[in-house]
């Protein structure tokens, strides 16, 4: 009896992997679409400026944060009254020691790729993010000259904090000038960390008006001139972090890729192994006769046969049109799995059609052509020719019907014209 995965017509495998394009951000893009773009504020960094293509990365939404910075952000949520009216207060400038030395804490982990310490200031951090870091590591030599630009918060104790930094490459001693924005609160041990929970609709309209303010505008707008000017005047170096952002988004990718794959392959054999138990019940195929049917499969043109799903994979063969394989897998990405003369191989999904397969029924009895008759794909004159019976030629008999008999040839279902047979 075939196992449950031959028999199926489909089997969840993961989908592809999420493209992984995220981190450097493109130094065409004006501030100004990013403020457009502002609307819902869930960025774990919040009111974020990367100026051209800083090694300043952009971490991702998360969906948990750490147990300590919940209960901080519980404390947070009861001590709130009332938003605090927006003024037009000038930025304070490396105003508040704790927040600056928390911001060093912040780009030492970045440039070290310290998990641990990046946890402990603002949050859980995903598998994606770490990786970049890592990828990060053999090009950032540093972060130096950190500058932080504070204004109140929506409530008591929160800041929006906009950071300078210089960002150092371990191929040049020229530095690269680059912006962030955050949003910074204090916990119950009243000690300050970067808020990346999601936010209300108070603080987003909170930060939103805060971000359109003259001084702002002006700081983002400074450092994008240095940045732009720089990368005018020294080409090298603007090629330099174009290449470094295709080598990290290929190294992430790949490893992203690998461990889904694998992720997906150990579901699969799970699932395969819950199934093969499944079916060591006598009673299964009783609860499930759908689950006993093989499928079989035939090509409606010529076509190649690949070892992988794959264009680009080898060709192990080429199949004519109209010729049957046993489906071992439809696959979800639009290829099939086939026994290509006792081997596994792949055909397009879209140029192949379901066959009733014959073993699925049983013989009623046995016919013998009286006469060279056609064999048909339909009880229909005009139904596709799958071959002749000769005559004396027999073929197992699964039913006869309206003038038709339903009978078993190589190994699919077809037609012949009943009056032409007679049973053995």
């Amino acid at each position: 009896m075939k196992k449950e995965k031959q028999l199926r017509d489909h089997i969840s495998v993961k989908e592809s992997v999420a493209s992984v394009r995220s981190g450097l951000v493109d130094i065409l893009i004006l501030i100004k679409e990013w403020i457009t773009d502002y609307g819902r504020v869930i960025l774990p960094i919040i009111l974020l400026i990367c100026i051209g293509a800083t090694a300043l990365i952009s971490l991702t939404a998360r969906s948990k944060v750490l147990a300590a910075e919940k209960e901080a952000e519980e404390a947070l949520q009861e001590s709130k009254t009332e938003v605090a009216e927006v003024m037009e207060i000038e930025f304070e400038v490396d105003k508040y020691p704790e927040i600056n030395d928390m911001f060093v804490r912040y780009y030492d982990a970045l440039g070290n790729a310290d998990i641990e310490a990046l946890e402990a200031i603002q949050g859980t951090v995903s598998e994606t993010e770490s990786l970049r870091l890592q990828a990060m590591g053999p090009y950032i030599d540093r972060y130096d000259n950190v500058c932080v630009y504070t204004k109140p918060g929506p409530y008591q104790d929160t800041y929006i904090a906009y950071v300078s930094v210089d960002v150092y490459l371990k191929e040049t001693n020229v530095s690269t000038p680059g912006l962030q924005g955050f949003y910074v609160c204090k916990n119950e041990e009243g000690e300050f960390y970067i808020n990346t929970a999601e936010l209300s609709s108070e603080e987003s309209a909170y930060i939103s008006n805060v971000i359109l303010q003259a001084d702002v505008i002006d700081l983002q707008n400074t450092v994008n001139v240095q940045y732009t000017e720089l990368m005018d005047e020294n080409e090298e170096l603007k090629e330099y972090w174009a290449q470094i952002s295709v080598e990290i988004d290929s190294s992430v990718g790949e490893t992203l890729t690998e461990e889904a794959v694998a992720l997906a392959k150990l579901e699969e054999e799970e699932e395969a192994k819950r199934l093969a138990e499944e079916q060591n019940d006598p009673d299964y195929y009783a609860i499930h006769p759908e689950e006993n049917k093989i499928l079989r499969v035939k090509t409606t043109e010529r076509v190649n046969v690949r070892k992988s799903a794959s264009v680009t994979a080898d060709r192990v063969g080429t199949a004519s049109e109209g010729a049957v394989y046993l489906a071992l897998e439809v696959m979800n990405n639009g290829w099939t799995k086939i026994d290509f003369d006792g081997t596994e191989a792949y055909i397009k999904s879209e140029y192949l059609t379901e066959v009733e397969d014959a073993s699925n029924y049983e013989t009623a009895s046995y016919i013998i052509a009286i006469s060279a008759l056609n064999v048909r794909s339909s009880p229909s004159a005009t139904a596709e020719k799958l071959g002749i019976l000769s005559e004396g030629d027999t073929a197992e008999l699964i039913e006869e019907k309206d003038g038709w008999s339903k009978i078993k040839y190589n190994g699919s279902v077809a037609y012949v014209k009943t009056e032409f047979t007679e049973k053995k």
